[in-house]
C-alpha cells in the first residue's frame, strides 16, 4: 500500500525528488537484499551438506538470515527512499521570492503548488514511520513471546545424570547445565508423551552453540531462527539439536557422564 501511494504521487508529480540520489539509495537497500537472499541459499546448502561451513562463515550467515535481520532489512527500504525526500521538506527563500516575470497571481499559484507537494511529501513521511513503528514493535514483541527456561544445574551420581521426569510439561522446552571438566554441557529435554521423552544437547548440528528458544510447538536455533518440529527432535542432520543418548528408568532420565564430557569440545569455542 505504501509503494503503491508513493508511485501515484511520484507520477503525478506531487512528489519531487533527487532522482540521482533516490536510487543511489534504494540501489543500496536492494544490494543488501540481494545479500539477504543469497545468505538465505547458502544456509540451505550448509543444512544439506552440500557446501562446506565454518563456524564463522555460520555465524555470519545466521546473523544475515535471522527473522530480526529481515525485518530491519525491510524498514530499511521502506523508510530510507522515502529520508531521501527530507532535504526537499525545507522551504528555501528564494522558493518563495517574488520572480520579476511573473504576476501575483502566478506567484501565489506557484507557492500553492510548492506547498501542495510539501504536505504529499509530510504525509508520505508520516505513514511510513506508522509502517516503521509497526513494524519494529511487531519485531519486539515477538521477541518478547520467546520462551526460553533458565538451565538447571545437574550433577552426577556414579557417572550419570539423574534428571526426575516428574514435573516436566508436555511439549515444553527444558534447559539443563553440567559442569564438564573443561567447559559447561547445555542440554534439553523435551517430554512429548508420557513415556516419551526427546534429548539432546543444546547446540546445533552445524551452526556455533547459541543454543535454542521455543515459539509456540517449534524450536528456534538462536544462531540461523531455523525452526525445529518438536517431534524431530533427538533426531540427527541440519540444524537439529545434537542427539544425546539417554535411558528413561523409574521416572528418571539418565545420561552417562561419558557422553556429556564428550560433548566439551561443541561448547569450547562458545
Amino acid at each position: 500500500g505504501l509503494a503503491g501511494l508513493f508511485g501515484i504521487l511520484f507520477v503525478k508529480g506531487s512528489l519531487r525528488i533527487n532522482l540521482r540520489r533516490f536510487f543511489a539509495v534504494t540501489g543500496l537497500v536492494l544490494l543488501v537484499l540481494v545479500a539477504r537472499l543469497v545468505a538465505g541459499s547458502l544456509h540451505e546448502f550448509f543444512e544439506v551438506g552440500l557446501v562446506p561451513s565454518t563456524p564463522a562463515l555460520l555465524t555470519v550467515v545466521g546473523f544475515i538470515v535471522k527473522g530480526s535481520t529481515s525485518t530491519f532489512i525491510l524498514i530499511a527500504l521502506i523508510a530510507l527512499p522515502v529520508l531521501v525526500m527530507l532535504p526537499e521538506l525545507r522551504l528555501r527563500p528564494e522558493v518563495l521570492a517574488a520572480r520579476p516575470d511573473e504576476s501575483g497571481a502566478e506567484r501565489r499559484k506557484r507557492v500553492a503548488g510548492v506547498y501542495r507537494t510539501r504536505n504529499w511529501q509530510t504525509a508520505l513521511m508520516s505513514v511510513t514511520l506508522a509502517t516503521v513503528l509497526a513494524l519494529g514493535g511487531l519485531t519486539y514483541a515477538t521477541g518478547q513471546a520467546q520462551y526460553r527456561p533458565e538451565p538447571q544445574a545437574v550433577t552426577s551420581h556414579a557417572g550419570m545424570v539423574h534428571v526426575s521426569t516428574e514435573a516436566l510439561q508436555t511439549n515444553q522446552l527444558n534447559l539443563y547445565t553440567y559442569a564438564g571438566k573443561n567447559v559447561d554441557v547445555s542440554f534439553m529435554m523435551i517430554k512429548r508423551e508420557e513415556d516419551d521423552f526427546a534429548v539432546a544437547l543444546n547446540v546445533c548440528g552445524i551452526c556455533p552453540a547459541r543454543g535454542y528458544h521455543q515459539e509456540g510447538n517449534v524450536l528456534v536455533c538462536d544462531n540461523c531462527n531455523a525452526p525445529i518440529n518438536l517431534e524431530t527432535v533427538g533426531m540427527p542432520g541440519g540444524c537439529n539439536p545434537v542427539p544425546l543418548a539417554a535411558s528413561l528408568i523409574n521416572g528418571e532420565i539418565q545420561i552417562a557422564v561419558d557422553d556429556l564430557d564428550a560433548a566439551q569440545n561443541r561448547f569450547a569455542a562458545r
